[in-house]
């Protein structure tokens, strides 16, 4: 097996709640699925954004995983950026679309079709992002 061919593996952080769809296990399902076939195995934690997403993507890039995926909308996308925000690993963050507007996916250009983000996440391309943090009293 090619180091291009090894498999990688990720936190694949999910928000239930997102969007509106009513096929949430299928599409789920289609998701780690698709992101096997890309070379990537999903560890799979569902996660309200509020209330547990933050404190998984956190303890995630603590034990080392190399890449965390957001699946939800900018909510959930926002939280789990919070929890890798600050650490020193070179953790790098994969979005899937499945929220209801998913600005923040659409503004980089992400595709929305969940077969298209999982390739996009297959190909290991990264581009980096500036992080701002804005405190307001």
């Amino acid at each position: 097996m090619s180091k291009k061919d090894k498999v990688r593996y990720a936190k694949l952080i999910v928000n239930p709640g997102a969007g509106k769809s009513t096929a949430f296990n299928k599409n789920l399902q289609t998701v780690v699925e698709c992101l096997k076939k890309n070379g990537v195995k999903a560890d799979v934690a569902l996660a309200k954004p509020k209330e547990e997403a933050t404190a998984i993507a956190e303890k995630a890039v603590k034990e080392g995983y190399k890449l965390v995926i957001a699946m939800g909308g900018d909510g959930t996308l926002e939280a789990v950026i919070r929890g890798m925000v600050g650490s020193k690993a070179k953790t790098r963050l994969g979005i899937i679309p499945f929220g209801t507007e998913n600005n923040i996916a659409k503004s980089l250009g992400i595709p929305e079709k969940l077969e298209d983000a999982c390739a996009l996440i297959g190909t290991n391309s990264v581009r980096k992002l500036d992080v701002g943090q804005a405190r307001v009293k």
